[in-house]
């Protein structure tokens, strides 16, 4: 039985999301009930310079354990863990707390089109962007199919063999190739918050 749901929302620093519009995917036979998450992006980020240029930090990181779920007026996030391989835009170092889009909100799963809940234990590449709600920092990933790289599922991976991976991998060379390259989003431009952009770096 599928039942369709429409909703709009505003969503402010999380990357570019201007519509939202949520399937209730459910079957008798299986639980938990999904809710899948349909977004529509302001930027072309098929662009590598503006998925670049419209994240404060790219970096791939080994997610180390789920923290915390947190609600919110656009549905529910999910906090995780993160220790950080390698920077390609930004200074991470040692582990953060990322949040996704997406998680559990009474029960119902909540997830992004074509970006699945992260697993503990494997190593992504990922676009974020910081952003504030009262004396809380978020670093929001980027749901976006372009800036999220599975780069090993193997949680017995240490740093050094990890790095090496990474610093081998085709994707992650393409967004440090458009780093020096890229472009701003102009609302950003427009309110100074374009921390770690290249230029300002020079």
């Amino acid at each position: 039985m599928n039942t369709k749901i429409l909703r709009r929302a505003a969503v402010g620093s999380v990357f570019f999301v201007v519509a939202l519009g949520l399937g209730l995917h459910t079957n008798l036979l299986k639980l938990p009930l999904t809710v899948t998450i349909t977004t529509e992006w302001l930027a072309n980020s098929d662009d590598d310079r503006v998925l670049v240029g419209a994240a404060h930090n790219v970096f791939v990181g080994k997610v180390v354990r789920k923290v915390a779920n947190k609600n919110t007026d656009i549905g529910p996030f999910t906090q995780f863990e993160v220790a950080i391989v390698t920077n390609i835009k930004g200074d991470f170092s040692g582990n953060v707390m990322i949040q996704q889009q997406g998680g559990y909100r009474e029960g119902v799963l909540y997830v992004v089109e074509g970006d699945p809940l992260l697993q503990p234990g494997s190593t992504y590449l990922f676009a974020s962007r910081t952003g504030q709600e009262g004396d809380e920092t978020w670093n929001v990933i980027n749901g976006y199919p372009g800036s999220r790289k599975l780069i090993s599922d193997d949680p017995n991976l240490g740093p050094a063999a990890l790095l090496s991976i990474a610093n081998s991998d085709t994707r992650i060379a393409e967004l440090r190739t458009a780093y020096p390259n890229e472009i701003l989003l102009d609302a950003d431009v427009a309110h100074d918050n374009t921390p770690n952009s290249y230029q300002s770096l020079q």
